[in-house]
């Protein structure tokens, strides 16, 4: 089968590695092509993409239109004949020949703009949570497959004693009205008036523009010797480095999905998230991780105080959670539910 992703845009984030992940594995049996629209892409991700995949970059400055761009990509489309065209922003329908070849969506999370998403064939949703809010605001039905992971690329946390330092990390981008690591270090804040911080060390892996916000934040609060911001790392950093922590923690206050969340699990790491869509559906209401209620700074403050203290209760769930991560988010189930879907597009055109 001939398949080919479009997306605009292709740096490090969750629906981008997701891409990465999902193409690698589909060039195992399959013809597969990406076209990336906008000028607006990491060489580094690029080289992570298997050299069976042949990428087109059309250098579209970000917002601009380009009539030749789009031309363009028209004439490759139809000298290409894919059998899929998979967009992953639903934009993007405006830059193919929908009305030539079988198109489907996928929609990556929840509060996206969506337009265009009327033209696609089928649309498919990462969570039930994103498929409720998609039903809710556009009223369109879509199939829900499941972001997977390579679960065995991902270094797994030994078995130790805990260590006198409580290491933390949250993993995203610096975008606190998204992902809310404001209430995160505000929740430090109230450990450490607790005489609990001590022991407890943040790192903040990513970039974005809340960058000087959140370090003014670190400055205000007094806890510039607890929160280390580390940039922006790539995935083989993150699935080798996971497992030096005691708890992931994502505090986000809008998210889909929550990709972080499942990288942890499989990397035998505890997991505490705010109890919104996504991420509570992926701890299962609290069954295979910790949540605070969302934007509560003193509940995550007692959340973590909690994990801390209770280190045996944690690890039985760190193992359990780790069990659900490998029986439901594994990389080739997600490739192999979309061959499915796929292939009935496909069906329903002869």
């Amino acid at each position: 089968m001939r398949i080919l992703h479009v997306i605009f845009t292709l740096q490090y984030g969750g629906a981008e590695t997701l891409l990465v992940d999902i193409v690698n594995e589909q060039a195992k049996e399959h013809d597969v092509n990406v076209f990336v629209i906008n000028k607006d892409y990491s060489e580094g991700l690029l080289k992570t993409i298997d050299r069976h995949v042949k990428v087109l970059l059309f250098e579209r400055k970000i917002g601009g239109f380009d009539p030749k761009i789009w031309f363009d990509i028209y004439l490759e489309c139809y000298r290409l004949k894919p059998d899929i065209i998979h967009c992953h922003d639903s934009k993007a329908i405006y830059f193919v020949p929908f009305f030539s070849f079988k198109t489907i969506l996928t929609v990556h999370a929840v509060n996206l703009e969506l337009k265009g998403i009327g033209l696609y064939h089928s649309i498919v949703s990462v969570s039930n949570a994103v498929k409720e809010d998609v039903l809710k605001r556009k009223k369109r039905d879509s199939q829900v497959i499941i972001n997977g992971i390579n679960i065995d690329q991902i270094q797994h946390k030994s078995e130790e004693v805990p260590l006198p330092c409580f290491k933390m990390v949250q993993i995203g981008r610096l975008n606190h009205n998204i992902k809310g690591q404001h209430i995160l270090l505000k929740a430090l804040s109230l450990l450490r008036q607790r005489n609990i911080l001590q022991r407890v060390t943040l790192d903040l892996i990513g970039a974005g523009p809340s960058l000087a916000y959140l370090k003014g934040l670190v400055t205000d609060l007094n806890l510039e010797d607890c929160v280390f911001f580390r940039g922006l790392k790539d995935r083989a950093f993150i699935y080798d480095r996971l497992r030096d922590y005691d708890l992931l923690v994502q505090p986000s206050i809008y998210e889909g999905f929550g990709l972080t969340v499942i990288e942890a699990m499989a990397a035998g790491v505890p997991v505490l998230v705010s109890n919104i869509y996504g991420p509570a559906e992926l701890v299962r209401e609290g069954q295979f991780g910790y949540m605070f209620h969302s934007e509560d700074t003193e509940d995550c403050a007692n959340q973590i105080e909690h994990i801390i203290e209770s280190h045996s209760e944690v690890v039985v769930k760190a193992k359990e959670a780790y069990l659900h991560c490998v029986e439901n988010f594994s990389l080739k189930k997600t490739v192999s539910d979309y061959a499915v879907l796929y292939l009935q597009l496909n069906q329903h055109s002869h």
